[in-house]
């Protein structure tokens, strides 16, 4: 069944009632429809032009949690043998080790009441060594870079693993109420856990919202499970499960997709060892002289205080 008119060609242009109900279920099941990475048609009525039919009617829903799992997850069409469906294969790349990630600013670190008296100590504390000022101006952002990763692993660690930890501490907590009945120390200790989940639920909003890059809904209406899926489509959208390098083979493997890529740019961006000292001085001898000896002189004349 498809999901939406783009996922037919041919055929009545409509969708009916059934494709709506089946947009419902995908959605308040929090499941995630992987798009194919080399197609989008699962099913042909194997006809030629004005009489051709082809629908996306074969599809893998998987969990928003696939996130947590880590590595690569790809969908793509096979070839069929006969049948008029093309088989469909889904794939997980196990996280390996990967090229380290680059530096990002989170936007719940905002959300901490220190934070901006942090930033703004470490920047007042270090000195740049000699050099231009946009080169100082780089050394003092390297500084606080290293203190701000430093910072966020003492301050909020994994907050999705914290979070998880104090979920397991409300149900042992729980289950020792239960048991044992209320007391001043469980009904202190329920507050403070559920202040500091209450918290973590936050950050994990913020989290979940950046990288999701959605910003038409409004913070702290408990949208984490919308933003937390919308990251994952996007990661899926934009995974890049193979290339074809210059001899037109298929690269799949992580390591060799980024040995190829690196080669690549490497070529494009190679400066060759040529003279260009007779071309530059064609240009310039057309371009007009404004300024003076006496302009130059002054213009290049060392400045006092």
């Amino acid at each position: 069944m498809i999901t939406k008119i783009e996922e037919k060609i041919g055929g009545r242009t409509r969708l009916e009632p059934e494709v709506v109900r089946f947009k419902d279920f995908i959605q308040n099941a929090s499941l995630i429809d992987m798009p194919f990475c080399n197609g989008t048609f699962t099913w042909s009525n194997r006809r030629a032009g004005k009489h051709q039919i082809a629908s996306k009617l074969d599809r893998f829903l998987i969990s928003d949690n696939a996130i947590h799992l880590g590595g690569d997850i790809s969908a793509a069409i096979l070839a069929h043998t006969g049948s008029d469906h093309w088989p469909i294969a889904l794939q997980w790349q196990k996280p390996g080790d990967l090229t380290k990630r680059p530096f990002r600013f989170e936007g719940f670190w905002l959300s901490h009441p220190a934070f901006k008296d942090f930033v703004r100590t470490i920047w007042a504390s270090f000195v740049p060594p000699e050099g231009s000022k946009m080169y100082q101006f780089q050394q003092k952002l390297r500084f606080l870079k290293g203190h701000l990763k430093r910072w966020n692993r003492e301050i909020f660690g994994n907050i999705f693993t914290a979070q998880q930890e104090l979920n397991q501490e409300l149900t042992e907590l729980h289950q020792k109420i239960i048991s044992e009945g209320h007391t001043e120390a469980t009904l202190e200790k329920e507050r403070r856990i559920n202040s500091q989940l209450e918290e973590r639920r936050k950050q994990e909003e913020l989290y979940c919202r950046q990288k999701s890059r959605v910003r038409w809904l409004k913070e702290g209406e408990r949208n984490t499970k919308f933003f937390h899926r919308t990251t994952v489509q996007r990661r899926m959208h934009n995974n890049i499960p193979f290339i074809q390098n210059q001899e037109g083979a298929k690269v799949e493997k992580h390591e060799e997709i980024e040995e190829e890529l690196l080669n690549h740019f490497q070529q494009v961006h190679h400066e060759p060892m040529i003279d260009r000292q007779q071309a530059i001085r064609k240009i310039t001898s057309n371009v007009p002289k404004l300024i003076t000896e006496e302009h130059n002189e002054l213009l290049m004349s060392p400045i006092l205080p």
